[in-house]
């Protein structure tokens, strides 16, 4: 029996006493299931309340891009389900995310359904700092990302030394 796919799903998460929205635009596939989960473009804004009509957040920005356990997230009562929506045309492309920093060496561009081949040279040094980490993401990393601001600029900018986290500070709820 295939696994179900939640491509095309708009979803509300949880973060703190807010709420955020994402759409799930891909999924991974290596023969036993998504490998990561599934590819979810997070919009700008924690709303307080929910949205009215839920869809109006395709109109947004994309804040970030992550892959997120959808099924489990469900289970927990993370994240709902709040429209089946069709797939923006700008967002049905496979974004590309960074790899690497830190102990793991140079930073290089990935295909986000295909990280083990780095892309080269796809585009300059100074501009891999504006693309999103690849990797898992949970309600609580979700939660942090969202009440700091955490864009990938700036996830970049704390991971290199340029900006210091202040929770305090930087705290948007």
């Amino acid at each position: 029996m295939p696994k179900k796919s939640y491509v095309g799903e708009l979803f509300e998460f949880q973060v703190g006493e807010r709420l955020a929205y994402g759409l799930c635009t891909h999924e991974m596939e290596q023969g036993w299931g998504p490998y990561m989960g599934q590819l979810v473009c997070f919009f700008e804004g924690a709303e307080p309340a929910p949205l009215e009509d839920p869809s109006k957040v395709l109109d947004r920005p994309v804040f970030t891009t992550a892959y997120a356990p959808i099924p489990h997230m469900l289970k927990d009562n993370e994240a709902r389900k709040v429209a089946d929506v069709v797939i923006p045309e700008d967002l049905s492309v496979p974004p590309f995310m960074r790899e690497g920093g830190g102990d793991l060496g140079p930073y290089c561009l990935a295909n986000a359904l295909n990280p083990e081949q780095p892309v080269e040279n796809s585009i300059p040094e100074k501009a891999i700092r504006f693309v999103p980490d690849l990797g898992l993401i949970g309600a609580g990393a979700l939660e942090r990302i969202y009440r700091f601001n955490l864009t990938p600029e700036r996830e970049y900018d704390i991971e290199m030394g340029l900006y210091v986290l202040d929770e305090e500070r930087d705290a948007v709820f």
